[in-house]
């Protein structure tokens, strides 16, 4: 699952740079944060993903970081008129993925935690 949440914050940050860019013709480098984010979190994945125990769940600690982040913006740009739809879609699906996943973090470290009990 965090896999599949740092491909998607990948996703929006380049879909946020084209979107600005081509709706005011202007490159700006803030879509680029949820890029950096997602290839934070992939990278970090896969450089733990092998290692036993809580060490392995570290990349949860920036996605939910980050989920707070964006979900507090996302409640704070959803009712203004004047923000873009593009932004008001992408940092909801940022702000749903990020506690999805989350929530499959805390299942794996109950898991993790069950099995340390045995």
């Amino acid at each position: 699952m965090i896999r599949f949440h740092a491909m998607l914050l990948i996703l929006c940050g380049v879909i946020s740079f084209v979107g600005h860019y081509l709706q005011f013709g202007v490159a700006r480098i803030t879509p680029w944060i949820p890029t950096a984010v997602g290839s934070f979190v992939l990278l970090a994945h896969f450089r733990l993903k092998n290692r036993s125990g809580l060490v392995r769940l570290l990349p949860i600690l920036p996605v939910f970081v980050f989920g707070f982040i964006v979900t507090l913006m996302c409640i704070k740009f959803l009712p203004q008129d004047f923000q873009p739809l593009r932004k008001k879609i992408i940092f909801s699906v940022m702000s749903i993925s990020s506690w999805i996943t989350v929530g499959f973090g805390i299942k794996e470290l109950l898991k993790i935690t069950k099995e340390k009990k045995k």
